[in-house]
């Protein structure tokens, strides 16, 4: 009988505090861990007229901004390096009278456009900046090597041309810097 009443009794008390206390209970909560910006820090280039913008290290300097009535540059360099991206935009193309932006990118495909494409035709479509470029490994003059990426810009018409040296000195930065590049 004792044991009766002491079960009851420990069973009572059991629910009683679970409704009497029901601030006391654990709560498990996750706190989010926050993500690094890979870009804090960096500065932002934009042009308006061109409807782009794009991010580099804030070790890096602009130089040029060219505009006449051929073409518009930027280049972007990094201090003390020979480290650098151009930026490129041709007003006219050069591979036909009035050709489309589709039809531009077609001829680049088969014979390159500012250097001599290494493989004649052969580039890899990577999607960049909500479109679908084309990426190439070219060779100028001097036997130098580059990367080449050519991105159309239907609502502006033109094609954005991102050129930077071929070589590790710089891992994967060149490739960090042109995913942060942005069409409007």
């Amino acid at each position: 009988m004792w044991r009766k009443l002491i079960v009851t009794g420990i069973v009572l008390f059991v629910i009683l505090g679970y409704f009497l206390f029901p601030g006391v209970k654990d709560v498990v909560t996750n706190t989010p861990t926050p993500t690094p910006d890979p870009y804090a820090g960096w500065n932002t280039y934009t042009n308006e007229e061109y409807g782009f913008s794009i991010e580099y290290p804030n070790d890096w300097q602009t130089k040029g901004d060219d505009d006449n009535n051929e073409f518009y540059s930027v280049k972007f360099i990094a201090e003390n390096s020979e480290n650098y991206i151009y930026i490129h935009i041709a007003r006219k193309f050069s591979t036909q009278t009035d050709p489309t932006v589709a039809e531009t990118i077609e001829e680049f495909k088969k014979y390159g456009y500012l250097r001599s494409n290494q493989e004649q035709g052969v580039f890899t479509q990577i999607p960049l900046a909500g479109a679908t470029a084309i990426k190439a490994h070219s060779v100028d003059m001097e036997l130098n090597k580059y990367v080449e990426i050519y991105i159309p810009h239907q609502s502006k018409n033109y094609i954005l041309s991102i050129i930077y040296p071929d070589h590790d000195e710089f891992g994967e930065g060149f490739d960090t810097i042109v995913k942060t590049l942005r069409l409007f």
